[in-house]
């Protein structure tokens, strides 16, 4: 296992301990909760980098680092829920989104097409990482942040959509 591969798992292995924080200790553990997301947005910042410029990438490697970022931030908005700082609308917008994303990848996967993620998506999550933070110090301005994330997570998967169907259009006429 490689350095982006352990920060990838980093992130998964760090998730029940921030949920069990906020479930079981809340307010007290908030501080921690900001800090430790931060650590968990940092570590996904840097494993791509350091697998494309090191050469450190692996074939586990995208799967980690995307499964990395799914539990960690929809395990952490769902724990939020509980303490009351975030809307259960907004967390089921945000599941279905990734449940419909993941269908999608699994379809053009299938079809033997691949479609790499675009800025959006990479918005979408810092902008989910961030609101986690807002939220968890109690920045009053928190909920606009949480707000921008779920409007970007439907602008991304609608981009990510087109782009999916356009590629399969594209391998189905050249087949």
């Amino acid at each position: 296992m490689r350095l982006p591969d352990m920060l990838s798992l980093y992130r998964i292995l760090l998730t029940p301990l921030v949920v069990i924080m906020i479930l079981l200790f809340w307010p007290e553990t908030s501080q921690w909760v900001a800090i430790l997301t931060a650590t968990v947005w940092f570590s996904d910042m840097i494993d791509g980098t350091l697998a494309r410029q090191l050469r450190l990438g692996s074939d586990l490697g995208p799967s980690l680092d995307w499964l990395g970022d799914k539990v960690f931030v929809l395990s952490v908005f769902i724990a939020l829920i509980v303490v009351d700082l975030v809307p259960a609308w907004i967390v089921i917008v945000l599941v279905a989104r990734e449940v419909i994303i993941m269908q999608l990848r699994y379809y053009c996967l299938v079809k033997g097409v691949t479609v790499k993620s675009r800025i959006l998506g990479k918005l979408k999550l810092g902008a989910s990482m961030l609101a986690i933070i807002t939220l968890a110090v109690g920045v009053s301005w928190a909920v606009w942040i949480l707000y921008l994330a779920l409007i970007l997570a439907i602008v991304s998967a609608l981009d990510y959509g087109i782009l999916a169907t356009r590629a399969l259009r594209v391998t189905r006429t050249v087949s």
